[in-house]
Protein backbone atom coordinates (compact mmCIF):
# COMPACT_ATOMS: atom_id res chain seq x y z
CA UNK A 1 0.00 0.00 0.00
CA UNK A 2 1.42 3.21 -0.99
CA UNK A 3 1.94 5.27 1.94
CA UNK A 4 0.81 9.28 1.03
CA UNK A 5 3.08 12.09 2.66
CA UNK A 6 1.71 15.61 3.03
CA UNK A 7 3.08 17.54 -0.38
CA UNK A 8 3.31 21.05 -0.60
CA UNK A 9 1.55 23.01 -3.37
CA UNK A 10 2.56 26.25 -3.52
CA UNK A 11 4.57 29.19 -1.55
CA UNK A 12 4.28 32.39 -1.22
CA UNK A 13 7.86 34.46 -0.03
CA UNK A 14 8.29 37.92 1.04
CA UNK A 15 10.87 39.81 2.82
CA UNK A 16 10.88 39.06 6.67
CA UNK A 17 12.20 42.39 8.59
CA UNK A 18 11.34 41.27 12.18
CA UNK A 19 12.43 37.62 13.98
CA UNK A 20 12.17 38.21 17.38
CA UNK A 21 9.22 36.84 19.91
CA UNK A 22 6.32 39.03 20.07
CA UNK A 23 4.77 37.67 22.94
CA UNK A 24 6.84 39.39 25.82
CA UNK A 25 6.99 42.86 24.38
CA UNK A 26 2.94 42.57 23.51
CA UNK A 27 2.67 41.27 26.75
CA UNK A 28 5.08 44.07 28.56
CA UNK A 29 2.85 46.92 26.50
CA UNK A 30 -0.49 45.14 28.20
CA UNK A 31 -2.35 44.13 24.65
CA UNK A 32 -1.74 40.53 24.99
CA UNK A 33 -2.45 39.59 28.85
CA UNK A 34 -1.99 35.91 29.47
CA UNK A 35 -5.30 34.71 32.00
CA UNK A 36 -4.70 31.41 32.18
CA UNK A 37 -3.38 28.21 30.26
CA UNK A 38 -3.65 28.81 26.60
CA UNK A 39 -6.09 31.38 27.23
CA UNK A 40 -5.58 35.41 26.87
CA UNK A 41 -7.19 38.70 26.28
CA UNK A 42 -6.04 40.73 23.29
CA UNK A 43 -6.89 44.39 23.54
CA UNK A 44 -5.45 47.68 21.71
CA UNK A 45 -4.71 47.85 18.12
CA UNK A 46 -3.79 43.86 18.09
CA UNK A 47 -8.25 43.62 18.30
CA UNK A 48 -8.35 46.05 15.13
CA UNK A 49 -5.62 43.88 12.75
CA UNK A 50 -7.89 40.97 14.18
CA UNK A 51 -11.41 42.82 13.33
CA UNK A 52 -9.30 43.83 9.83
CA UNK A 53 -8.43 39.99 9.14
CA UNK A 54 -12.09 38.49 9.53
CA UNK A 55 -13.69 41.94 7.51
CA UNK A 56 -11.47 40.67 4.99
CA UNK A 57 -13.00 36.61 5.29
CA UNK A 58 -16.68 38.12 5.27
CA UNK A 59 -16.09 40.18 2.44
CA UNK A 60 -15.07 37.17 0.85
CA UNK A 61 -18.05 35.12 2.09
CA UNK A 62 -20.17 38.02 0.50
CA UNK A 63 -18.97 37.61 -2.79
CA UNK A 64 -20.82 34.14 -2.67
CA UNK A 65 -24.17 35.91 -0.65
CA UNK A 66 -23.25 33.41 2.34
CA UNK A 67 -26.04 33.67 4.60
CA UNK A 68 -24.70 35.07 8.04
CA UNK A 69 -25.12 32.39 11.08
CA UNK A 70 -24.40 33.19 15.07
CA UNK A 71 -23.28 29.98 16.82
CA UNK A 72 -22.99 28.89 20.23
CA UNK A 73 -20.00 28.11 21.81
CA UNK A 74 -21.17 25.11 23.16
CA UNK A 75 -21.81 21.63 21.37
CA UNK A 76 -25.04 20.00 22.70
CA UNK A 77 -24.80 15.63 22.88
CA UNK A 78 -26.64 15.50 20.60
CA UNK A 79 -25.08 17.56 18.62
CA UNK A 80 -21.42 15.98 19.52
CA UNK A 81 -22.89 12.01 18.66
CA UNK A 82 -24.51 12.92 15.23
CA UNK A 83 -21.10 14.69 14.26
CA UNK A 84 -19.20 11.43 15.66
CA UNK A 85 -16.52 14.18 16.99
CA UNK A 86 -15.41 11.87 19.86
CA UNK A 87 -14.51 9.06 17.92
CA UNK A 88 -11.93 10.60 15.78
CA UNK A 89 -11.31 13.47 18.39
CA UNK A 90 -11.62 12.38 22.32
CA UNK A 91 -8.07 13.74 22.74
CA UNK A 92 -9.51 17.12 22.25
CA UNK A 93 -12.35 16.86 23.94
CA UNK A 94 -13.56 19.37 27.07
CA UNK A 95 -16.79 18.15 28.52
CA UNK A 96 -19.18 20.63 30.38
CA UNK A 97 -21.02 19.71 33.54
CA UNK A 98 -23.07 21.42 36.15
CA UNK A 99 -21.23 21.61 39.47
CA UNK A 100 -24.68 20.35 40.95
CA UNK A 101 -24.13 17.06 39.35
CA UNK A 102 -22.67 14.51 41.31
CA UNK A 103 -22.02 11.65 38.69
CA UNK A 104 -18.55 12.74 36.55
CA UNK A 105 -20.64 11.05 33.73
CA UNK A 106 -23.39 13.41 33.48
CA UNK A 107 -22.17 16.36 30.77
CA UNK A 108 -24.30 18.85 29.41
CA UNK A 109 -22.25 18.38 26.66
CA UNK A 110 -18.81 19.87 24.96
CA UNK A 111 -17.15 22.93 24.75
CA UNK A 112 -17.44 23.41 20.71
CA UNK A 113 -14.19 22.65 19.17
CA UNK A 114 -15.08 23.86 15.33
CA UNK A 115 -18.10 26.07 14.07
CA UNK A 116 -19.53 24.26 11.41
CA UNK A 117 -21.02 21.36 13.61
CA UNK A 118 -23.29 23.96 14.12
CA UNK A 119 -24.62 24.57 11.17
CA UNK A 120 -25.08 21.01 9.74
CA UNK A 121 -27.28 20.49 13.22
CA UNK A 122 -29.59 23.51 12.61
CA UNK A 123 -30.15 21.45 8.94
CA UNK A 124 -30.93 18.36 10.48
CA UNK A 125 -33.51 16.76 9.07
CA UNK A 126 -34.44 19.41 6.64
CA UNK A 127 -34.31 19.30 2.63
CA UNK A 128 -31.94 20.90 1.14
CA UNK A 129 -33.36 22.11 -1.99
CA UNK A 130 -30.19 24.34 -4.12
CA UNK A 131 -26.53 24.82 -3.51
CA UNK A 132 -25.85 26.40 0.14
CA UNK A 133 -23.40 28.53 1.85
CA UNK A 134 -23.23 29.61 4.93
CA UNK A 135 -20.41 31.86 7.58
CA UNK A 136 -20.39 32.33 10.95
CA UNK A 137 -17.69 32.99 13.59
CA UNK A 138 -17.19 31.45 17.28
CA UNK A 139 -15.19 31.00 19.94
CA UNK A 140 -13.53 27.19 20.06
CA UNK A 141 -11.62 25.03 22.84
CA UNK A 142 -10.34 22.27 21.99
CA UNK A 143 -7.64 20.68 24.56
CA UNK A 144 -4.02 21.35 24.20
CA UNK A 145 -0.84 20.02 25.45
CA UNK A 146 2.33 21.93 26.40
CA UNK A 147 3.00 25.33 28.22
CA UNK A 148 0.50 27.24 25.32
CA UNK A 149 2.38 30.48 26.35
CA UNK A 150 1.44 31.99 22.63
CA UNK A 151 -0.95 33.28 19.97
CA UNK A 152 0.12 30.11 18.27
CA UNK A 153 -1.93 27.53 19.96
CA UNK A 154 -4.73 28.73 22.26
CA UNK A 155 -7.57 26.10 24.45
CA UNK A 156 -9.76 28.48 23.11
CA UNK A 157 -9.51 30.61 20.11
CA UNK A 158 -11.94 32.62 17.54
CA UNK A 159 -12.28 30.83 14.20
CA UNK A 160 -14.14 32.05 11.19
CA UNK A 161 -15.94 29.30 8.67
CA UNK A 162 -17.08 29.61 5.37
CA UNK A 163 -19.60 26.25 5.32
CA UNK A 164 -21.36 25.10 1.71
CA UNK A 165 -23.12 22.20 1.22
CA UNK A 166 -24.60 20.86 -2.68
CA UNK A 167 -23.37 18.97 -5.33
CA UNK A 168 -20.05 17.65 -5.53
CA UNK A 169 -18.73 19.69 -8.42
CA UNK A 170 -20.51 23.38 -6.39
CA UNK A 171 -18.54 21.99 -3.11
CA UNK A 172 -15.64 21.06 -4.80
CA UNK A 173 -15.06 24.23 -6.88
CA UNK A 174 -16.20 26.91 -4.03
CA UNK A 175 -13.35 24.86 -2.39
CA UNK A 176 -10.92 25.82 -4.46
CA UNK A 177 -12.51 29.06 -5.42
CA UNK A 178 -12.15 30.29 -2.04
CA UNK A 179 -8.06 28.24 -1.36
CA UNK A 180 -7.29 30.76 -4.35
CA UNK A 181 -9.15 33.95 -3.16
CA UNK A 182 -7.19 33.05 0.11
CA UNK A 183 -3.77 33.27 -1.45
CA UNK A 184 -4.79 36.74 -2.94
CA UNK A 185 -5.75 37.98 0.27
CA UNK A 186 -2.69 36.60 2.39
CA UNK A 187 -0.23 37.82 0.10
CA UNK A 188 -1.41 40.96 -1.49
CA UNK A 189 -3.35 42.54 1.56
CA UNK A 190 -1.40 40.70 4.55
CA UNK A 191 1.81 40.12 2.63
CA UNK A 192 2.55 37.25 5.14
CA UNK A 193 4.99 33.73 3.81
CA UNK A 194 3.14 30.83 3.74
CA UNK A 195 2.51 27.55 2.08
CA UNK A 196 -0.38 25.74 1.01
CA UNK A 197 -0.20 22.06 1.26
CA UNK A 198 -2.54 18.87 1.59
CA UNK A 199 -2.78 18.00 5.13
CA UNK A 200 -4.76 15.69 7.48
CA UNK A 201 -6.62 16.07 10.79
CA UNK A 202 -5.30 15.14 13.92
CA UNK A 203 -6.96 11.86 14.29
CA UNK A 204 -7.09 10.07 17.74
CA UNK A 205 -8.29 6.54 17.19
CA UNK A 206 -7.54 3.04 16.39
CA UNK A 207 -8.12 3.90 12.26
CA UNK A 208 -6.48 6.76 12.48
CA UNK A 209 -3.80 5.92 9.84
CA UNK A 210 -6.09 5.26 7.50
CA UNK A 211 -8.03 8.07 7.69
CA UNK A 212 -4.84 10.55 7.25
CA UNK A 213 -3.90 8.06 4.50
CA UNK A 214 -7.22 8.88 3.27
CA UNK A 215 -7.08 12.40 3.24
CA UNK A 216 -3.77 13.11 1.50
CA UNK A 217 -4.40 10.49 -0.86
CA UNK A 218 -7.89 11.95 -1.88
CA UNK A 219 -6.43 15.78 -1.15
CA UNK A 220 -9.42 16.34 0.75
CA UNK A 221 -7.98 18.69 3.06
CA UNK A 222 -5.83 21.64 1.96
CA UNK A 223 -3.93 24.02 4.57
CA UNK A 224 -2.27 27.68 4.38
CA UNK A 225 0.82 26.63 6.99
CA UNK A 226 2.57 30.35 7.98
CA UNK A 227 5.95 30.87 8.69
CA UNK A 228 7.25 31.96 12.26
CA UNK A 229 10.69 33.27 11.64
CA UNK A 230 12.00 33.44 14.98
CA UNK A 231 12.15 30.17 15.14
CA UNK A 232 11.97 28.53 11.42
CA UNK A 233 8.60 26.86 11.68
CA UNK A 234 5.52 26.96 10.31
CA UNK A 235 1.77 27.01 12.11
CA UNK A 236 -1.75 26.40 9.93
CA UNK A 237 -3.70 29.07 10.04
CA UNK A 238 -6.33 28.07 7.45
CA UNK A 239 -7.70 25.14 6.22
CA UNK A 240 -9.74 24.14 2.68
CA UNK A 241 -12.03 20.96 3.87
CA UNK A 242 -13.88 18.25 1.59
CA UNK A 243 -16.82 16.63 3.58
CA UNK A 244 -18.02 14.21 0.69
CA UNK A 245 -21.93 13.11 2.17
CA UNK A 246 -20.73 12.49 5.70
CA UNK A 247 -22.15 15.29 7.72
CA UNK A 248 -25.62 14.64 5.37
CA UNK A 249 -25.70 10.98 6.38
CA UNK A 250 -25.07 11.83 9.85
CA UNK A 251 -27.62 15.10 10.46
CA UNK A 252 -30.18 13.18 7.95
CA UNK A 253 -30.04 16.06 5.69
CA UNK A 254 -31.80 15.32 2.38
CA UNK A 255 -32.49 16.23 -0.80
CA UNK A 256 -34.67 15.83 -3.48
CA UNK A 257 -31.91 15.99 -5.80
CA UNK A 258 -29.09 12.88 -6.22
CA UNK A 259 -26.61 15.15 -6.83
CA UNK A 260 -27.06 17.82 -3.71
CA UNK A 261 -25.90 15.32 -0.84
CA UNK A 262 -22.17 17.02 -0.58
CA UNK A 263 -20.48 19.36 1.84
CA UNK A 264 -17.22 21.27 3.14
CA UNK A 265 -15.90 23.99 4.77
CA UNK A 266 -12.91 26.38 5.12
CA UNK A 267 -11.38 27.87 8.28
CA UNK A 268 -9.35 30.63 9.46
CA UNK A 269 -8.31 30.57 12.76
CA UNK A 270 -8.05 34.47 13.40
CA UNK A 271 -5.32 34.84 16.96
CA UNK A 272 -2.99 32.63 14.92
CA UNK A 273 -2.96 34.87 12.36
CA UNK A 274 -2.63 37.87 14.08
CA UNK A 275 0.75 35.92 15.34
CA UNK A 276 2.08 35.24 12.42
CA UNK A 277 2.03 39.29 11.14
CA UNK A 278 2.99 40.25 14.45
CA UNK A 279 6.30 37.71 13.97
CA UNK A 280 6.72 38.58 10.11
CA UNK A 281 5.78 42.26 10.38
CA UNK A 282 7.24 43.46 13.93
CA UNK A 283 5.58 45.76 16.41
CA UNK A 284 5.78 49.12 15.24
CA UNK A 285 2.51 49.84 14.63
CA UNK A 286 3.36 53.35 13.30
CA UNK A 287 4.77 52.30 10.31
CA UNK A 288 3.61 51.71 6.52
CA UNK A 289 2.38 48.70 6.65
CA UNK A 290 0.11 48.33 9.53
CA UNK A 291 -1.20 52.16 8.42
CA UNK A 292 -2.48 50.31 5.23
CA UNK A 293 -3.87 47.00 6.68
CA UNK A 294 -5.75 48.90 8.84
CA UNK A 295 -7.12 52.20 6.63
Amino acid sequence: MKNFKPVTIMKNHVSIGYENDPMISMMERGLITKVGKGLFVISGVLVEIINKIDNLIRDLADTYHANYLLVPSNLSWDNAILSDYLASFENQAIGLKSLLHSSKDEYDGLASPTVCYHCFSALKNQIIEKNSIYTASSKCTRKEVGELNSLARLSNFTMREIIFLGSHQYCSSVRMKILESTYEIFSEILDIEFKICTATDPFFSSDSVLKGQAQLASESKYEIQALVPFNNTYVSVASFNYHGKIFFDRFNISSDSSELHFSGCAGWGLERLLYIILCQKGLDFSDSYYKSLLE
